[in-house]
């Protein structure tokens, strides 16, 4: 997080269009909480788009007895394989890493572990995704570089999201960074534009490392409560070790 200088307070206005309709309001405060998974990530490769790829589990039982190649190797991906096993499907996960992600929530990943150790879902570690067929994805190892095709039927893609900024920049707000994180106060959420602020996980952008997650952004709306009310910043609270920290 990065702080702004911002100190004081300006009226507000913003533009709302639903349904065919626009209307302005005005505004002492606007509080922007639109979180960071706008949009999915995409591999960018031959066959992305083919009906048999999605990004969303939905209704697991309907892979039962499919083939099914889920891609990532975060608490998305490793949940999903769970599911999937368990409702039935063949699951096979591609992940670029050499083991399961350190990452994983802790109640997540020993099940799954168990469930690679015993051959009850498979993993191509050390793989990523080059094309993507009908009936077969090419997984190219990359150590080496060789690649082979993994028989599948459906491929699930767990690979993160997109955050979208285009709100904060139409209102003025300045992002910085790879992420494109909001810039702000940290002791009271307000960004760069006086009388704006943000809270979750938007603060940070599009995040590779998840730094900013929902555990850690319950105090953002304390925080902002405390500035409308004139009071002082709330202590940073005291959180319990997580793997996402």
């Amino acid at each position: 997080m990065r702080k702004s200088s911002t100190k004081s307070c300006r009226p507000t206005s913003i533009g709302i269009t639903a349904g065919g309709l626009s209307r302005s309001i005005n505004a002492q405060r606007i509080v922007l909480a639109v979180g960071g998974t706008a949009s999915t990530r995409r591999l960018d490769v031959p066959g992305e788009d083919l009906p048999i790829v999605t990004n969303k589990l939905g209704e697991p039982h309907r892979y039962f007895g499919r083939r099914v190649l889920v891609v990532g190797g975060k608490n998305s991906a490793a949940e999903s394989a769970i599911r999937l096993w368990r409702a039935g499907a063949d699951v096979i996960i591609s992940y670029r890493g050499e083991d399961l992600h350190p990452r994983i929530k802790y109640w997540i990943r020993p099940e799954l572990a168990s469930c690679i150790r015993s051959g009850l879902i498979a993993a191509r570690f050390g793989t990523r995704v080059l094309a993507i067929g009908p009936n077969a994805v090419t997984l190219e190892r990359i150590d080496d570089g060789s690649t082979f095709d993994e028989p599948i039927d459906d491929v699930l893609l767990q690979i993160g999201f997109v955050a979208d900024g285009s709100l904060f920049e139409a209102m003025g707000c300045e992002l910085v960074g790879p992420n494109k994180a909001v810039l702000h106060d940290t002791a009271t959420m307000e960004t760069s534009i006086p009388g704006i602020h943000v809270a979750g996980t938007a603060v940070n952008g599009t995040q590779g490392r998840y730094e900013i997650y929902i555990e850690n952004s319950h105090v953002h709306a304390v925080r902002i409560a405390a500035a409308l009310a004139g009071d002082p910043p709330p202590p940073d609270p005291i959180l319990p070790e997580l793997p996402e920290a």
